[in-house]
């Protein structure tokens, strides 16, 4: 057998025949990524340094691999748009990243007002009440500060805003007086928390 730069292992001439073997261990040695249906499939297989395996039936469909006393997992990235809203433009993505037993999502947002004027309170006041997925809503309130804009561009406040488990945004004036928000005004979110 030769062992290419690769680290495949493939046999030569002089090798004495043994078709079933060699081609077995050239397969091993190119390290495929094997395809499992769960755990149990998964620990079944005969381990060795750099088994690598896709794991269907986990979200994502991550990569696993054995490092020679125990698996480790590949990240996995998922995406969703914000959920519609009929008085807001929204544009953006939430971006989560899912490792074992830890996911942190990302918001990266842009709210143009479409309806009608709003007012945001110095007590909570609901900007829209459902704009996060649900498999990407945090477990506990997210509070952060968001930039708005008029609809000709020039900085008008910079509220504290909330995103709660249940996927509304709720925003809060902190300059001491409300803050009119007009069709046009927009609304810059970029936060991201963990789940």
């Amino acid at each position: 057998m030769q062992t290419l730069e690769n680290g495949v292992q493939v046999f030569t001439n002089g090798d004495p025949y043994n078709l079933a073997e060699d081609v077995a261990n050239a397969f091993k040695s190119a390290n495929l990524i094997v395809k499992v249906a769960n755990t149990a499939a998964r620990d079944a297989l005969t381990k060795y340094d750099g088994l690598t395996v896709r794991r269907l039936d986990a979200t994502g469909r991550p990569t696993e691999v054995w490092d020679g006393s125990g698996w480790t997992r590949s990240a996995v990235i998922l995406s969703a748009p914000p959920t519609p809203d009929g008085l807001w433009t929204i544009n953006g993505a939430y971006l989560k990243t899912v490792v074992t037993g830890l996911a942190q999502v990302t918001a990266t947002l842009q709210l143009v007002r479409t309806g009608p004027p709003m007012t945001i309170n110095t007590a909570d006041t609901t900007l829209t009440s459902t704009i996060v997925p649900s498999d990407f809503r945090p477990s506990a309130n997210v509070f952060f500060s968001g930039t708005v804009n008029t609809n000709a561009g020039v900085y008008n406040s910079s509220p504290q805003l909330v995103i709660n488990s249940g996927g509304a945004l709720v925003g809060r004036s902190t300059s001491g007086g409300s803050v009119t928000l007009g069709t046009g005004y927009t609304i810059f979110i970029s936060v991201s928390w963990y789940i």
